[in-house]
């Protein structure tokens, strides 16, 4: 299974299974700091919860990042009952392979209209942080 994951993360061009797969594993590295790493518990302490959905325009890719009350996170893919706390859309796959790869411009990209985001903007930053934080520490084969 290990094979097949790494297999369609090398994928040279942004395909629908590269951008599922690698949401998912950056949502899930993005869940384990949010939940375990003293830093970033510290950084949600104040949030009440909520989830965050993670779309790409045009397509069926919908990821998620819930952060309940008890600070344990969680990941998934697929479309949630309760409302999100935010929404972040990339408006393609490649933008969103960028992301992916760590070279999504945080700052510069919404306002070019490269991702669209709503809702609560600074819980998006802190998880924005809590990904580039995990992104930096956790090794990748992209």
């Amino acid at each position: 299974m290990l094979l097949k994951i790494r297999s369609i993360l090398l994928e040279e061009t942004p395909t629908l299974n590269k951008i599922s797969v690698g949401l998912r594993a950056g949502l899930s590295a993005t869940a384990a700091f949010a939940s375990y790493h003293l830093q970033c518990q510290k950084l949600l302490e104040d949030e009440k919860g909520g989830v965050i959905l993670f779309k790409v325009a045009n397509t069926d890719i919908v990821s998620w990042l819930s952060i309940p009350c008890d600070k344990i996170c969680k990941s998934g893919s697929g479309l949630v009952r309760e409302t999100p706390a935010a929404i972040f859309t990339f408006k393609n796959l490649s933008v969103a392979e960028r992301a992916i790869i760590g070279r999504l411009d945080h700052l510069g990209d919404p306002g070019h209209g490269e991702v669209e985001i709503s809702g609560n903007l600074p819980l998006l930053d802190k998880i924005g942080y809590i990904s580039r934080l995990a992104q930096k520490s956790v090794p990748s084969i992209l």
